[in-house]
């Protein structure tokens, strides 16, 4: 009985490897959006968080400083305890806003998050990324944020 030579031939190996190398382009390019979306997110929600301080604030006509509001800073913006992220007005219209930076995936850095109140209260969010260095991509827009 004579044995015969088993295993992968050089091409096979090499189709197979080609085949990996494109999934982990792939799998790399979709992790790196949604770093960047999960990211985003928080950041909206945790400063949507100091919404109702501010209403409180607001309707007890006190003033509206990172320490009256219970601001602590994220690790993913540029928000320090020294610079307030509250800019109301007399009549109560203004916005809460932060500035993507530091741990943040540098697509973001430079984002500018506003949660905008009118004079009649309601709130919307809205996204500035005229300031944003790299390629900014609609798809990272939270649904409950507008771009300008």
């Amino acid at each position: 009985m004579k044995a015969t030579d088993s295993g992968f031939t050089l091409i096979e190996m090499m189709i197979v490897v080609a085949i990996l190398g494109i999934l982990a382009g792939v799998s790399v390019m979709k992790y790196q959006e949604y770093v960047v979306r999960t990211q985003v997110n928080r950041v909206v929600f945790e400063l949507a968080g100091y919404k109702s301080a501010v209403e409180v604030n607001i309707n007890q006509g006190r003033s509206l400083t990172n320490s009256e509001i219970g601001f602590t800073p994220s690790n993913l913006t540029t928000a320090s305890l020294g610079g307030d992220v509250a800019n109301f007005n007399a009549d109560g219209s203004g916005s809460l806003q932060v500035v993507i930076g530091r741990d943040a995936h540098t697509v973001m850095h430079g984002l500018i998050i506003q949660h905008v109140r009118s004079v009649s209260g309601e709130w919307r969010c809205q996204l500035d990324t005229s300031a944003v260095v790299s390629n900014w991509d609609p798809s990272y827009l939270p649904d409950s944020c507008l771009a300008p």
